[in-house]
């Protein structure tokens, strides 16, 4: 009885041991711990992330080459929509040293139909060997979306005019002759985010309600202080946006009423991954780390998260994994928010609640702000556009 009972241990011992994982869960690099994703997500990408996690851990640059190519490929493939292609291709172009591949990539941007696609192709229009490529690229783009034309890419589309012959130059040049003509070119979104530095923001000081109620001397030496700190928890590393992990938010100098925004994110792994962004100075449209199950996190980001009578969580689950890139496109008109995340509405016309005093409507301008809380995050791309008030 004994024998059996010990043969039967050892039995169940192995099983557990080198039971394969069950399908969904997934070994996060640099942890030991297993991420569950969400049943509904889609695995199209499971590829490229492994080549990502392998390029990224350093190889040679003719296995690297390779590796990016690949991995290129499987990003065309993939069912994913054209937000979260261009985050990926954007991604792998760091990558690759092959003059043919990086044409590739620009090549396939086109196809996107993404704004950010637009804007970051338009970023090689002055490059001596990819400059062409990008003028195509910007040319397929804006044709096949006419309303990508605007006051901050028109400089762009009209270099790349400049730079492509024939037919395609011809239509091209059409398009921005006609519309300029019927003032149907709007206004352009305007950098947040110089790549280089902390102008334009700020440190953050308490919450609207109480700076209301500080004098202008109290404001402004509390200011001094919190920029200080802001300079020491906030910094810019490869023209990105860097949030240390310990710190206070970081916020616009200027205020906003209604606006569409653009901003590209990354949570890093770490014990909590978690973020946000406060509109009009009020919390917030939620990022998380989704496999952080026991908060409810598995809902997703781009949640109203602050929200208790309007809904509060996202339509749907559009987050990439942890250590990759994000998009939101946030759209604010008077006290209702809309969100994009990677290319998915996640809230659509949603109230958005004044945490500070939830008798009391949201502000009408205000600071925005990036969250610190207590994780590292990366931003960049930061975009804005004022939507004017009808009177």
């Amino acid at each position: 009885m004994r024998k059996r009972n010990f043969y039967f241990v050892w039995a169940v011992f192995f099983a557990f041991s080198f039971a394969p994982l069950q399908a969904g869960a997934i070994s996060q690099p640099g942890t030991n711990n297993l991420q569950v994703n969400h049943p509904t997500l889609d695995r199209s990408l499971d590829g490229v992330y492994r080549l990502l996690d392998e390029m990224r851990a350093g190889m040679d640059a003719k296995a690297q080459n390779r590796a990016a190519a690949q991995a290129v490929k499987l990003v065309v493939a993939s069912s994913k929509n054209g937000e979260v292609k261009t985050l990926y291709l954007r991604e792998l172009m760091q990558f690759t040293e092959s003059s043919s591949q990086q044409k590739t990539i620009l090549k396939e941007l086109g196809k996107t139909r993404s704004y950010k696609a637009l804007l970051y192709a338009s970023s090689f229009l002055n490059h001596p060997y990819l400059k062409k490529t990008a003028a195509q690229t910007v040319s397929q783009l804006v044709l096949s979306r006419p309303d990508f034309l605007d006051e901050g890419t028109k400089p762009a589309v009209e270099k790349a005019c400049a730079l492509l012959s024939g037919s395609k130059a011809k239509t091209l040049r059409q398009l921005v002759d006609k519309q300029t003509r019927q003032h149907q070119v709007k206004t352009g979104f305007v950098s947040l985010f110089n790549g280089k530095d902390l102008t334009g923001w700020k440190g953050l000081v308490a919450n609207p309600i109480k700076r209301l109620q500080m004098s202008s001397q109290e404001l402004a030496a509390a200011q001094v202080k919190a920029d200080a700190q802001a300079k020491k928890s906030w910094v810019v590393e490869n023209g990105v946006l860097v949030f240390t992990g310990k710190g206070d938010n970081l916020c616009t100098v200027r205020q906003y009423g209604d606006f569409e925004m653009l901003i590209d994110w990354k949570l890093h792994h770490g014990k909590e991954p978690d973020a946000g962004i406060y509109l009009r100075g009020t919390p917030q449209v939620q990022i998380w780390d989704t496999a952080r199950v026991h908060v409810g996190a598995q809902v997703g980001s781009g949640g109203l998260y602050n929200n208790k009578v309007y809904e509060s969580k996202p339509l749907k689950v559009a987050d990439e994994r942890v250590g990759e890139w994000n998009t939101f496109r946030i759209k604010m008109i008077g006290d209702r928010v809309t969100v994009w995340l990677n290319g998915e509405l996640v809230v659509n016309n949603v109230v958005m609640e004044n945490y500070w005093d939830r008798k009391q409507p949201i502000p009408s301008i205000e600071q925005i702000e990036l969250q610190a809380h207590g994780s590292k995050v990366s931003y960049r791309d930061i975009y804005i556009r004022e939507i004017p008030r009808k009177p």
